[in-house]
């Protein structure tokens, strides 16, 4: 680099020197005692008085000397991009071991001439070092590219392309760019249980998952308009190492829904030409995804329409095109065409005569609140089981719920498979618990809990309402007759609202008690316009008497949160429909003021200060960077309150927990804490729940507990009294893989449920020994 600046600089001396002149010229300086003039003298010039001005200005041997301005601007060849393409130069980061592909580079020269330079590619990865090229190239004035055609490496994995770039006039340069290489994807049958979720796990989590849970397909959210966790860093590299592990892909991609819904912003269009051409698009976009992540061979691709239930032949007729136009186009690129929904709400039965119909589905039942190893995809409601009947169906059992499996906690769906999903040839596929899996269970699973005092708590667990008022030692059944409880909140030690499903009509309702659960009012049955939901989930805010609030959880795919907000203020004798945000619990702080916090990647939080029928979002000042989890605000009067969310720490097997404050009644939210803490945190939206109360009762007691790190893992739910008293339930499992068994022997799994209570504010716990009574 020196040595190119010097010689330039010598050049252009040279240059000037010949361009010198000896110039006449009047210069006339004014010095005291009058004008002078330059002569020459022996080495240079000196100055002395002259006749006068016209004298001087003819006489030729005074001469000026005019240097010359050099510009030393240098010329320069700049590399600004690098990149890698199919042998079409579309710029990709997947493809097969022997594709035809073309390096790139491109950048700037301001040279006046084409130059030459010394160009190399060179290759890092899997298959170890290797030169791809190397020699001189010609590079021309201005904008340049320069492409070399090459092959795909033969091995898979990731690859890193370094491109140098120097010669005499041009400095060193260096730019790298990634790609990953791939054996051919084929479309297998499974067999086997997966899971789904919004955002997308760590290749870490996978691997933990992998040697640990029961799951062995994965769902990949490809994109599309409706995709709520768009930031989630999917690349090809990341697809490699998790297929590398085993899994298997289910692949998903959200876009506009029905358009006789109000609960979405992106609709397709009602007329059937137009919804056609969309689907078109969609499939498309969804399929051009799915190449860029590596999936070059066969493939299945399954479109997320979630439940419209607006049963108008209109709104039939836009739907049967817009699936029409999916699965055609789908087929002219070679790829199997799939359908998620809603049993009933999507209506999936009609989907069959649909012409071409999809050749697989993927259907929304929830019956379980976690993982079921007897789950089927078969006798799901308002889909007969002679439809897509041979190998061609998901069944999503169990909605938005946690499970550890390992050391890690992660918030799912569950699903088990009979039907299509994309696998990696080459990759280790029959490893894991399969379908000869044995899975032994210990203790009893709990939905959720309440402390009432420091001996009296409340469990509820398989539909059933228990009390205790030794400390745990004794459980007495309470729950109403003929009643399955999905949720109840007790606003005091004996007064409560519970919702439940009626055993013999399907119907839900709501009911109190003022004896703490000894006896229930007749209750009422709860208004239910949209029957084509099935409601797993419901959950219930009681203010006192009169007022409750009962959010009714829609299942839908993990891109959505869906559900209906149903406010009394008379006791239950009246109901009126409000709007959700979302479906997930709310925290009442008086009639009209109220929070709900989650979301499909958890990391959402509204307010309403108008009993429910507006909310507006708040955005807290969250670190950037990283999956975080949102809980629900707790307040000690009507001013001061504190707030827990969870953020994931990369390599870290926990993260971070940051506690917020407010002194504004929630208008604004500041970080007054932040804390290291363990994988007990992970997603835990029971936990960050409860948080809020002991910050609130003690921050320096909190402090001490989280510092510690005395939590126990896999905690689902958790809560205290008085700050010192608590219950907590854990779910934790282990798998031994088949592999690992003597041969021929199934898959081995643990499950345990633990109820645990303290009385310290956490950092000692004993196990209760719950059981059913």
């Amino acid at each position: 680099m020196f040595n190119f600046f010097v010689q330039r600089f010598l050049s252009r001396l040279i240059l000037s020197t010949l361009l010198v002149s000896w110039v006449t010229a009047a210069v006339v300086p004014h010095f005291s005692g009058g004008p002078r003039s330059l002569q020459p003298e022996s080495g240079g010039y000196f100055s002395e008085p002259s006749a006068g001005p016209a004298q001087w200005e003819n006489d030729a041997r005074y001469h000026a000397f005019v240097p010359l301005v050099i510009s030393l601007q240098p010329r320069v060849i700049e590399l600004q991009d690098a990149w890698v393409s199919n042998d079409q130069g579309v710029e990709g980061t997947a493809y097969l071991v022997g594709d035809e592909i073309q390096y790139w580079i491109s950048g700037t020269s301001t040279f006046a001439v084409a130059q030459q330079v010394n160009l190399e590619w060179s290759l890092s990865g899997p298959c170890g070092p290797a030169q791809v090229f190397s020699g001189m190239v010609t590079l021309e004035p201005g904008e340049w590219q320069h492409v070399h055609p090459s092959t795909a490496p033969g091995c898979s994995g990731e690859h890193t392309a370094t491109v140098e770039l120097y010669g005499d006039l041009v400095p060193l340069q260096t730019l790298s760019t990634r790609f990953t290489v791939d054996q051919t994807t084929t479309v297998v049958v499974s067999d086997q249980q997966g899971f789904d979720r919004c955002a997308l796990s760590q290749v870490s989590e996978m691997a933990e998952w992998w040697q640990n849970s029961p799951y062995q397909v994965y769902n990949l959210y490809l994109g599309g308009v409706s995709f709520y966790c768009k930031d989630n860093p999917l690349d090809a590299a990341w697809v490699e190492q998790v297929a590398g592990q085993g899994w298997r892909f289910i692949q998903t991609w959200v876009g506009p829904q029905a358009p006789c819904t109000d609960k979405y912003s992106n609709r397709f269009s009602y007329d059937p030409e137009t919804a056609y051409s969309q689907g078109r698009q969609e499939a498309q976009s969804a399929a051009e995804a799915s190449r860029q992540l590596g999936f070059t061979g066969e493939n299945i691709i399954y479109y997320d329409l979630e439940g419209y239930h607006d049963d108008v032949s209109s709104c039939h007729n836009a739907v049967a095109a817009f699936l029409e136009g999916w699965t055609e186009k789908l087929h002219e690129l070679g790829v199997k065409s799939g359908v998620y929904g809603g049993a009933c709400s999507s209506f999936v039965s009609r989907w069959a005569e649909i012409s071409p119909p999809p050749d697989d589905v993927w259907i929304a039942h929830w019956y379980r609140s976690e993982y079921d190893p007897g789950a089927s995809v078969w006798d799901a409601s308002c889909v007969p089981n002679d439809l897509w009947d041979d190998h061609q169906r998901i069944k999503q059992y169990a909605g938005d719920h946690l499970e550890t499996w390992g050391e890690v906690s992660l918030g799912i769906d569950s699903n088990v498979l009979d039907g299509e999903v994309v696998a990696f040839a080459g990759k280790v596929q029959e490893s894991g618990a399969g379908g000869d899996l044995q899975l032994q269970i210990s203790g009893t699973e709990i939905q959720d809990l309440g402390m009432l005092g420091v001996d009296r708590a409340w469990v509820l667990s398989g539909g059933n309402l228990l009390l205790t008022q030794d400390g745990g030692d004794t459980w007495v059944d309470h729950t109403p007759a003929g009643s399955r409880v999905l949720d109840v909140d007790f606003y005091s030690q004996l007064d409560a609202w519970l919702v439940r499903q009626i055993n013999s009509t399907g119907e839900l309702g709501v009911m109190r008690t003022q004896d703490g659960g000894r006896t229930w009012d007749a209750g009422q049955i709860l208004p239910e316009a949209d029957r084509g939901y099935r409601y797993a989930s419901a959950f219930v805010a009681a203010l006192d008497g009169q007022t409750a609030w009962v959010v009714l959880k829609i299942p839908s795919g993990g891109s959505f949160s869906l559900g209906r907000l149903l406010v009394t203020e008379d006791g239950g004798a009246t109901w009126q429909e409000r709007e959700a945000p979302l479906g997930e619990p709310v925290r009442l702080l008086d009639a009209r003021s109220a929070w709900m916090a989650g979301g499909p990647a958890g990391d959402q939080l509204y307010r309403t200060m108008d009993g429910g029928r507006t909310w507006q979002p708040v955005v807290l000042d969250l670190p950037s960077g990283g999956y975080t989890v949102v809980g629900l605000p707790g307040f000690s009067d009507r001013l001061n309150g504190w707030l827990a969310a969870w953020q994931r720490s990369d390599g870290h097997p926990g993260g971070v927990l940051l506690l917020y404050r407010t002194r504004d009644g929630g208008a604004g939210w500041k970080i007054e804490h932040s804390y290291r803490v363990e994988a007990a945190f992970s997603s835990s939206r029971g936990l960050l729940a409860a948080l809020p109360f002991l910050a609130g009762r003690d921050p320096s007691a909190l402090q001490d507990l989280l510092t510690t790190r005395a939590l126990p893992p896999g905690i689902s739910v958790v809560d205290f009294y008085a700050g010192s008293h608590g219950l907590a339930f854990t779910r934790t499992g282990t798998c031994q893989r088949a592999e690992r068994s003597p041969a021929g022997a199934p898959s081995h799994c643990t499950r345990q449920y633990r109820l645990l209570s303290t009385g310290d504010g956490g950092f000692s716990w004993r196990d209760v020994g719950f059981n059913l009574p």
